[in-house]
Order: C-alpha cells, then structure tokens, then sequence
C-alpha cells in the first residue's frame, strides 16, 4: 500500500474522491431513515430501492461519455460541484419536515447525484490508470475500494448517531452532505494544475461530434469487441445472475427487516447499518488482506463459492431466521467480493485499449447490472403482492440455475 501511499498526487485524488463518497453515504442512510419515517414505509422503503437501481441503466452511456471526454479532471471538478449544489437543495427542501412530496425531491436529487457520481467514477477510473503502472493496478483498486470502504463505514456509523444528535432535522444533516462534497471540489480545484501535468492528456478515439448515430454504431462495435474477448464475456452471464441477486436481497431484506422483529438489532435502521458496516469492514479487510488461497483461485471458482454462500444466505431467512447467522454470513460474503471484485475490474481494464477502456468496462457493467432495476423491482412485486416468502424461494430458484451455470463457465 506504501506504493500508492507515496504518491501525493494520487493520494490527494483518493481523499478527495473520498469525502464525496462520505458525502453520497450520509444521503444513503438519511434517506432510508427518512422513508421509514413516512406513512407507509414498506412503499417508501421499495421506492428507495427502485430509484437507487435506476441510474444504472444508463451505465453504457456514462461509460461511453467518459470516454469521449478529453478534460476529465474539469470535468470530475464539475460533477463534485453539481453534486453540492443537490445536496443544498436536501438541505433546504427539508426544512418543511418529513412529508411525501419532500421524499419525491429527495428521490429525485438521488437519482441525479448518482448519474453525476456513476460519470465521476469513470472518469476517475481513468486518471487511476494513468497514477498507477499496469501491475500495480488491481492492488491499487482493492487499495481506493478499501479506501472508499472505510469513509463509507465512517459515514453509515456517523450518519445514524449525527441524525440521532441533531433529532432527526434533516436539514441541517444535508448541510454537512453539501459541505463534503464542497471539501471535495476545493481539494480538487487547489491541485488542479498539478495533477493535469501528472496525468497528462486523454486521447480521444474519434473526434467527430458526438452525436445519438455514433454513438450507437460506437457502442456497437465496442460490445463487439467485448465479444471477442472470451475471458470476459464468458463471465457476462454468470455475474449478471449474481448481480440480480444480491439487488434483489438487498431490497427484499429491507422489506422483511420492517415486518420481522426477530431479525432486528433494535430497529430498522439500526440494523441495516450494522450489516452494511459488517459488511463493509469484512470487504476492507479482503482488499488489505488477502488470504491466498482465494486470492490464487480462479474467478470462476471464486464466484461458484460465493454463489454457495448466497444460498445459504437465503435458507437462514426461510428456515432458520437467525439474526446472528446473518451477520456471519455477511462478514463472510463481503471478505470474499473484497478479494473478487477488484481481480474482475483489473481484468477488463488490463484486457483493453486505453482509449475504450471506460466505454467496454461500462457495457459490460451495464450488461450485469441491467439486472438491478429489474431484479429490485419483480422481486418486490413479488414480497408485495404475494409474499416475502414466496421472493425468498424465488431467490433461491435463481441462484441454484446460477450455480449449475458457473460450471459450464470456462476458466
């Protein structure tokens, strides 16, 4: 970690990128707190989930956008503007309490923050590539994932005892989201010129006008390419039924978390930030440490074990309803993708040309997360107008199918 430590400029870039993503954490956890607080909940709760699925059906576009854009620090520096500007409207919306028609704002500055965060992401993808060599890069993502983890905890932790502090005025709590990310812009604006000398200029493939014809023939042939790359797309189906998954569960959990008690740690929201901050320390602690035998194991293994560790997940809320064993397999499950995850984005960006690096990566994301939206939205139909039960077992249908995929999946 030394490695990446000692270089300032990627360093400064790394806490910058964190304090927006500490920014997008505290609106997160506000916003579930906040749904749960309207009439209704379980229909605000759902409507959460939906709308935190949505910006990624437009994942190609911020991926193939990125790549057509040559200032990509100007253009992060913007992102982290806007995105200040959302959060001050949070904060002033607000101040007329908790109502129904200020939750449809707030949906809407979630929706809006998260296509500006997804571009901001891509384009940091970028700069990342250029800070770090080749083989340094998958230990350098695990590093930022670790990183962003951490402020992420920090956030979930913070956020639940500062809204507890402040009695819950989410006024004042968007205020501190707005100033992070307006942190997150100064540092970016103070070491602008450094970091462009840095990272040097972006090349830009075809330098015609965007426009809606090319960017569909460019799309296109970039999933065509992704084609061609076997080592990848033998991977597009299985991570696609794994994707589907875990939207689905994280949605569904927090549907039967407000109707089952004996899965709760005090409350709702208490519980759903402990998961999410054991989840998150287990996930840190797979990208700063990384046992070697599942670090050495191929990614098709690697997914095969995880898709095990899913079902299980699922038989302990039909069957067993055992909130500790809950919190074991999270821990479990979030070490493992922290070890995972980082060795598939390191293998589409090694497997590229530079210049279509954050068009193809985005494809094949929007290609496996395509199946968030949906997998949010039929599997609340299901716990909505039939039953939780009947999602779990829908759930666990899928991921047997998955699991007899992963075998016909070549290495």
């Amino acid at each position: 970690m030394n490695i990446f430590l000692k270089n300032k400029l990627y360093r400064l870039f790394t806490i910058s990128s964190a304090f927006g993503n500490a920014g997008r954490t505290l609106f997160d956890i506000a916003f579930i707190i906040y749904a749960t607080s309207l009439p209704n909940p379980e229909l605000a709760v759902s409507i959460v989930s939906i709308a935190t699925t949505l910006p990624y059906i437009i994942s190609f576009i911020l991926g193939y956008v990125a790549d057509q854009t040559k200032d990509k620090y100007d253009r992060i520096m913007s992102t982290r503007f806007y995105q200040f500007l959302l959060f001050s409207l949070f904060a002033l919306v607000c101040i007329y309490g908790i109502q129904w028609w200020i939750f449809i704002v707030l949906v809407f500055v979630n929706v809006v923050a998260d296509i500006l965060g997804g571009y901001n992401s891509y384009l940091s993808m970028s700069i990342n590539t250029r800070l770090v060599s080749k083989e340094q890069l998958s230990g350098a993502l695990a590093f930022i994932s670790s990183i962003n983890n951490i402020i992420s905890l920090g956030g979930k932790a913070v956020g639940v005892f500062v809204l507890g502090l402040l009695s819950y005025n989410y006024s004042y709590f968007g205020m501190l989201n707005a100033a992070l990310f307006l942190i997150s812009f100064l540092i970016l604006a103070k070491y602008k010129n450094a970091m462009k000398d840095e990272i040097g200029s972006f090349k830009v493939e075809n330098k015609e006008k965007v426009s809606t014809k090319r960017f569909l023939k460019d799309t296109i042939e970039n999933f065509k390419i992704l084609r061609e790359i076997k080592k990848i797309y033998n991977f597009v189906i299985l991570f696609l039924g794994m994707n589907f998954y875990s939207s689905a569960m994280f949605a569904l959990l927090l549907v039967i978390l407000v109707k089952n008690d004996s899965l709760l740690f005090g409350n709702v929201a208490y519980t759903i930030t402990l998961l999410e901050i054991v989840e998150v320390l287990s996930t840190i602690a797979g990208g700063v440490y990384q046992i070697s035998f599942y670090k050495n194991m191929s990614l098709r293994n690697n997914a095969i074990l995880e898709i095990i560790l899913f079902i299980m997940y699922v038989g302990n809320l039909l069957i067993l309803q055992n909130k500790f064993i809950l919190v074991i397999l999270t821990v479990i499950i979030g070490y493992f993708a922290g070890i995972s995850n980082p060795k598939l984005d390191a293998l589409i960006l090694q497997s590229v040309p530079e210049e279509k690096q954050t068009s193809i990566y985005s494809i094949f994301s929007t290609i496996i997360t395509i199946s968030v939206p949906i997998g949010t939205t039929v599997i609340l139909f299901f716990a909505n107008a039939i039953s939780a039960s009947f999602a779990l077992y829908s759930l666990l249908l899928l991921l047997i199918i998955v699991l007899m995929y992963s075998f016909k999946v070549k290495q």
